[in-house]
């Protein structure tokens, strides 16, 4: 159990402002509808072909509730090896130069910035345009994450086997988190092979969970812990009597 901050985060979101990555601002939408229903639903990851350029966008698992959850800048920003995972909703709108898949995402438990893409979806995946830019990057089909599930009545499941280049979905029910309030937040923790926390997030509760999506890198076993706090001073956390979840990475 760490009382790390979420340093990590905060200091890749930054480096994404620094880098230019602007909200995106369609004038040319010719409509403002939901269209969810034409979203490429599925989990993609960033195609290996695409040239080594200004991309960001690595990962992405688009849910049917219109939420997602997305590893951006991973070793592709301009600082190599920063990034920032981050859970959030998104829509999907039509607009002059084709459908526009746009993700709001969060940090440290609020909606923080918005990104356009123009999509079109290929046999392989989808290729993707950032909003004011006019290369085009790939981002294939894959399997869909290994989810861990801390559910609310305290129990824990993960519903498969987790291995080296998997991704790891960590769904925490929002019922589960000990600080009660609309302040409440939830940092979440993990770490493989090592006591200090790794990969760090405080993501938006949306449809009563928390996710978030944790690159499964070479190791034995993937830490997971939690913090609940509130505005109120309350501080509680869910660290498996401060053993953490422990879930082994097993080879192919």
């Amino acid at each position: 159990m760490s009382n790390t901050l979420f340093l990590v985060t905060s200091f890749a979101l930054l480096s994404l402002v620094a880098s230019g990555c602007a909200a995106a601002n369609d004038s040319d939408a010719t409509s403002s509808e939901d269209l969810a229903s034409t979203a490429p639903i599925g989990h993609y990851l960033l195609a290996t072909d695409n040239p080594t350029s200004f991309l960001w966008l690595n990962e992405i698992n688009l849910h049917h509730d219109g939420t997602f959850d997305g590893n951006f800048g991973s070793d592709v920003s301009n600082l190599s090896g920063h990034f920032f995972l981050a859970n959030g909703t998104y829509k999907v709108a039509q607009t002059s130069r084709g459908r526009a898949l746009s993700l709001t995402y969060s940090l440290d438990g609020s909606p923080s910035g918005t990104q356009s893409y123009v999509f079109k979806t290929t046999a392989h995946g989808i290729d993707l345009r950032a909003e004011g830019d006019s290369a085009w990057f790939s981002m294939d089909s894959a399997a869909a994450p290994v989810t861990i599930h801390f559910y609310a009545d305290g129990s824990v499941h993960a519903d498969g086997a987790l291995h080296v280049g998997d991704t790891a979905l960590v769904r925490y029910a929002a019922g589960r988190a000990k600080c009660s309030g609309k302040n409440q937040n939830l940092g979440v923790f993990a770490a493989i092979d090592s006591p200090q926390p790794q990969f760090v997030d405080s993501p938006v509760a949306v449809n009563g969970f928390y996710d978030f999506m944790v690159p499964v890198s070479a190791g034995k076993n993937l830490s997971v812990w939690f913090e609940s706090t509130n505005s109120s001073g309350c501080v509680v956390w869910d660290s498996n009597a401060s053993r953490n979840f422990v879930f082994p990475i097993e080879a192919r």
